[in-house]
Formats: C-alpha cells, sequence, structure tokens
C-alpha cells in the first residue's frame, strides 16, 4: 500500500517538473510543507524524492534542501523502473 502511496507522490512531483511549475535549479518546499500539499507522510515523501532522484529529476543535497536537477530529464524516467 505504501508503495502505491509513495508511487503517487512522485507522479505528482514528476508532473509539476515537466510541466514547468517546478524549474531547474528551483528548491522545492519543505519537506513538512510537500508533504501537507501532497497528503502524504514525510517517510513516503523522503521515498518519493529519493525515487526522483534516481530517476535524475532532483538532486538532494543534505543540509541544503532538494532542488530540480539542472539537467532536462525526459519522461523517459519512469516508475516502471522499479
Amino acid at each position: 500500500m505504501r508503495k502505491q502511496v509513495s508511487h503517487r507522490a512522485v507522479e505528482a512531483i514528476q508532473q509539476k517538473i515537466l510541466s514547468g511549475e517546478y524549474r531547474p535549479g528551483q528548491s522545492l518546499p519543505s519537506q513538512i510543507e510537500l508533504s501537507a500539499q501532497l497528503g502524504v507522510s514525510r517517510a513516503t515523501l523522503r521515498e518519493a524524492l529519493s525515487m526522483l532522484e534516481t530517476l535524475g529529476f532532483l538532486s538532494i543535497e543534505p543540509g541544503r534542501g532538494t532542488f530540480v536537477s539542472s539537467s532536462n530529464p525526459t519522461q523517459s524516467g519512469s516508475l516502471s523502473d522499479w
């Protein structure tokens, strides 16, 4: 069940990146704020952010924040790889 929730969170964030709502180099909202926006726990959000980092959409910098990757990820990065 939790895996499905994290996949929905991944898809929601991925859509915001692909639509341009979150631009390359932009910092994402705090984990507390983002988890509230998505209606998921912080643990689920962290799992989703980790997946998006692996897919090349995000760069997680401990102590600084989570940023949209400056490289241009394509829709080819998908959850089916998981």
